[in-house]
């Protein structure tokens, strides 16, 4: 699945007949009335046939969030009061698929919805902001199912006395043109912000960018750093970023004039999401020997849940599925411990341990030419600083890690998020680590 793609399935329970409920959610012009949460403007631009079958809706909507969306979908299929499947096309595409089941005096709906964010927005995001687009998203149906018992009741309300005092469904979070218009500025603000962090983490280019000899880092990855070492025998990769970045590590290698099967080692720092998720389909492409930490063996396997924080935010991600207990990864061809050397790799790298962001966490330092590859002890955010607290095991053990690393006087630093250090780079490593207390 793309870091865009998302797959919802929304249920929903409210006292009505199936035919009821059919006939509300079958007649689309009427979703600004009573869902005007979520539909701001519905226009039907072809009728269909009697079932509604080929009807075409073209339609603006928002959420919860102050962002907005034009979309339009096609009704494909209809199972009179059993079934209504659609697709959609426009700031997002794909497919989704209305159920109905009467049981006893209620009906059980289920709303089965694929899509692809395209909008520049969505799809810029996702891969950072991808918990917050789906809470907005669930948002929206939770309004929608507090928007239909409503309209059930007005429904049967049988004069208008008791029409009366049923309540007017939720309203949009915003209806005024101004905070509308702010809305519009603020995500051409954010649209801004997006372009400057993805520029700055490296997330355009089409080819590696080189670093000093012989080490480069790859481009438009859109998150996590992978670094390219020539070696004598062949290239050795550190780190696999996300599972969308495989395929242009990949190409980035023949734009090089490199084949896949010129790799021969993936080095991996830890068994985060954003340094394996490209590991399974970087393997299976190089044949390559993969060399990961000991402790996470069985993680970077994609055998064990993969060690995240446990913290509000991770146990929502996980409790929502957008954040997977474990990775497609691939079997680990040699463990490696604190003090392990590989004489293959840049002349001579030693593996350092350095807990605390997970607490298998290495790093992986060369110490004739004072290049040191940090993984996630410390990131650039664009200021150098410890990783987010919120995906870091143990602050204190990363920040202990991070006084350890500067004790080497490293000349080049190699980031696992960030732009590399390679001016200044040990002087910027011991005064953040003067700065934490641990030097």
């Amino acid at each position: 699945m793309a870091i865009n793609d998302y797959h919802f399935i929304t249920r929903w329970r409210v006292p009505g007949t199936v035919e009821e409920v059919a006939t509300i959610l079958a007649d689309a012009r009427d979703l600004v009335r009573w869902w005007p949460a979520v539909y701001l403007d519905v226009r039907e631009l072809e009728s269909g046939d009697a079932h509604g079958v080929g009807r075409v809706i073209d339609l603006y909507t928002k959420g919860w969030l102050p962002y907005t969306l034009r979309w339009r979908f096609r009704v494909t299929e209809v199972e009179p009061l059993k079934r209504i499947m659609l697709v959609a096309e426009g700031d997002f595409v794909g497919r989704g698929i209305w159920t109905f089941e009467q049981d006893g005096s209620f009906v059980n709906i289920t709303y089965d919805w694929r899509i692809r964010a395209d909008k520049p927005l969505l799809r810029a995001f996702s891969f950072l902001l991808k918990p917050i687009f789906a809470a907005n998203h669930r948002w929206a149906m939770r309004t929608g199912e507090a928007s239909l018992r409503l309209e059930l009741a007005r429904r049967r309300a049988r004069t208008p006395a008791e029409q009366a005092r049923i309540p007017p469904p939720p309203a949009p979070t915003t209806t005024s043109s101004v905070p509308l218009l702010l809305g519009m500025l603020g995500e051409a603000g954010m649209l801004y912000a997006a372009w400057r962090f993805l520029h700055a983490i490296g997330a355009f280019g089409s080819k590696p960018e080189k670093i000093v000899p012989n080490v480069y880092s790859f481009t438009g990855l859109g998150m996590g750093r992978v670094y390219l070492i020539e070696d004598a025998d062949g290239l050795t990769l550190v780190d696999a970023s996300i599972p969308s970045a495989a395929g242009k590590i990949i190409r980035q290698l023949r734009a090089t004039n490199h084949r896949p099967q010129d790799v021969k080692r993936i080095l991996i720092t830890h068994a985060h999401p954003d340094h394996i998720g490209g590991l399974s389909r970087l393997k299976a492409e190089t044949g390559a020997q993969v060399i990961a930490p000991a402790a996470e063996r069985a993680a970077v396997a994609g055998d064990a849940p993969f060690p995240m924080a446990s913290n509000p935010f991770t146990r929502f991600a996980r409790w929502t599925g957008l954040m997977p207990e474990k990775m497609r990864g691939a079997p680990v061809d040699r463990a490696v411990k604190d003090g392990d050397v590989l004489p293959d790799v840049l002349g001579r790298m030693h593996v350092i341990a350095t807990p605390g962001h997970t607490l298998g966490h290495v790093a992986y330092w060369q110490p004739e030419r004072r290049i040191l590859f940090s993984g996630d002890v410390m990131v650039r955010k664009p200021y150098l600083s410890q990783p987010f607290a919120v995906v870091t095991i143990d602050m204190a053990e990363d920040a202990r890690s991070l006084g350890k690393l500067a004790d080497l006087r490293p000349e080049v630093v190699c980031l696992g998020h960030g732009a590399p250090l390679t001016h200044n780079a040990g002087e910027k490593v011991r005064k953040l680590a003067q700065k934490l207390g641990v030097r």
